[in-house]
């Protein structure tokens, strides 16, 4: 794997993961509310 293909699946694993934290905070905040 060169490095720019990494570095794409990496953006790309980072983008979900923030999708999935602001879910996640969405989720806490209505539960607290």
């Amino acid at each position: 794997m060169t490095v720019e293909e990494e570095v794409k699946m990496l953006e790309e694993y980072k983008e979900a993961l923030e999708k999935r934290l602001e879910k996640v905070n969405k989720r806490l905040q209505a539960l607290k509310r």
